[in-house]
């Protein structure tokens, strides 16, 4: 297999299809008919799912004066997320539709830039069916309606691939200074994305015998990168162990193919994706007749893909962190590697385009039919004030999801996060750690109303028996999405509510 320098050397990429040379000729209406497509399948459910604790800690802040090291010093993540989601509610106020918008923006510009990366390196229709696939995945569906990171992720990545190969093709002092600040702004968005510059080094490494000076432009690229990015290092370093982590368990084999799966779609998606990509890839080596400059970048989409998953998996032994939210931005790769191969297939162009179809069909149905659920919050605040009926207390369990239950339940203390506990409090609504610490509130003779994560369910029958002993019944249970509702009534009290 020739090096990804010799695919440099055959810039071009093949277009020799009448298919492809339409796209080409409209390549800007295409661009925005992808973006309309995402737009039509996102914000229609912008607001239908409660906030969960991740978004309430980014309403929260954002909320505040922006402040790098205290919102660093209470979330594990690092600060340019944060600074553009504050920004962007001053303008469009603090809720949870607000702060999604600006995720729903990056996920459609996510698809356009696909589109223009495979256009540029691939093949227009490459590229289109990689745009096609990423719209349907289920995984992006989801975090382009997360106001969280992630969606700005997949963008940057995205965006760094792109200068990335063209300055494989050609380096030049502006590609090194942009890939640069991209790289640096990946860091500055996300720690894990470190293995997206990984997967850039050893692409890099490709290069060195055949161009010594193109391996050196990218040198000086990183060069930028360690320069931006250690101040930044330099205030984890004070933090570490980071807050709000260690959550993750140490990963087992069977991770690695669940978290894929995660990534693709689902596992039957990722099966026919895998077949595909390896039988296709199987017939351009033996038959084909690709070019090195597609074999060269082909390479580096394999990279995209596969060295995230396998560092993120080999250090995860130590420090946890292998989760498919975590390495979203190896998705834009496997689609590129689907596109391409689907591409160049030996069938018509009619039944290629139908297989990626297919695919997004199968991939939307599954999104659609099983989605990704956020805990029901929103549906827990209205059981919440019935339980609160006559004199009864709210109980939720653990004490650090009063913030997401408080923006459903009390927007006007969720603007005032640090009285949040008490503000609740004098409506008789708390927190605690554990289920088993409920039962000392038996002693208040209130009807109690406890809420918890489905996780818990084990430890209801100890908290039944604990409550029962201290004159309690059980009044009933409901299961909302990821959440538990439990209601106990004080024998001398009457009725549950």
């Amino acid at each position: 297999m020739r090096t990804v320098l010799e695919q440099a050397e055959h810039a071009a990429p093949a277009r020799a299809t009448s298919g492809a040379r339409w796209l080409e000729r409209h390549a800007t209406p295409v661009a925005l008919a992808l973006f309309a497509v995402n737009l039509a399948l996102v914000l229609p459910r912008i607001g239908v799912q409660s906030i969960w604790f991740d978004e309430a800690v980014t309403l929260s802040n954002a909320q505040q004066p922006f402040d790098a090291a205290r919102y660093m010093a209470a979330d594990a993540t690092p600060p340019l997320y944060p600074l553009l989601v504050h920004l962007w509610m001053r303008v469009f106020g603090v809720t949870i539709e607000s702060a999604r918008a600006l995720s729903v923006l990056a996920s459609a510009a996510s698809v356009v830039l696909l589109f223009e990366l495979g256009r540029r390196f691939l093949g227009a229709r490459s590229g289109l069916f990689a745009a096609l696939l990423l719209s349907c995945s289920r995984c992006q569906l989801f975090f382009a309606l997360e106001a969280r990171a992630y969606a700005l992720v997949v963008l940057l990545c995205i965006a760094s691939f792109y200068v990335f190969l063209a300055l494989l093709e050609a380096p030049t002092r502006r590609r090194v200074v942009l890939l640069g600040l991209l790289d640096a702004a990946l860091l500055y968005t996300h720690y894990v994305t470190v293995f997206a510059l990984v997967a850039q080094g050893l692409a890099a490494l490709l290069v060195l015998r055949r161009s010594p000076a193109t391996f050196l432009a990218f040198v000086a690229s990183q060069a930028i990168v360690v320069v931006l990015v250690l101040p930044l290092a330099l205030f984890v370093a004070t933090l570490w162990p980071l807050p709000m982590a260690g959550w993750l368990a140490t990963p087992g084999w069977r991770s690695f193919p669940v978290e894929l799966a995660k990534l693709v779609g689902s596992d039957l998606l990722l099966a026919l994706e895998s077949v595909l990509v390896l039988g296709g890839a199987a017939w351009l080596a033996r038959w084909g007749g690709a070019t090195p400059a597609e074999w060269g970048r082909l390479q580096v989409l394999a990279l995209w893909v596969l060295a995230p998953l396998l560092a993120a998996f080999a250090v995860s032994f130590a420090v946890p962190m292998f989760l498919g939210r975590y390495l979203i931005y190896a998705a834009p790769g496997i689609f590129l590697l689907v596109g391409a191969v689907a591409a160049r297939l030996p069938v018509t162009r009619a039944l290629s385009a139908t297989l990626v179809v297919a695919l997004c069909a199968l991939s939307l149905a599954h999104a659609y039919r099983e989605p990704l659920v956020r805990p029901g919050w929103r549906d827990a605040a209205v059981a919440a004030r019935d339980g609160l009926r006559g004199d009864g207390m709210v109980i939720v369990v653990p004490a650090y999801q009063l913030l997401p239950f408080a923006y459903h339940f009390a927007p006007r203390h969720f603007a005032d996060p640090a009285r949040l506990p008490e503000l609740l409090a004098a409506e008789r609504v708390v927190g605690v750690a554990h289920l088993t610490d409920v039962a000392p509130f038996a002693a208040s003779g209130r009807d109690l109303t406890v809420l918890f994560p489905e996780a818990m369910a084990p430890d209801v029958p100890a908290l039944r028996a604990q409550l029962a002993t201290a004159g309690y019944r059980d009044a009933g249970r409901r299961d909302l999405p990821g959440l538990v509702l439990l209601r106990f009534a004080h024998e001398a009290g009457g009725a549950a509510s």
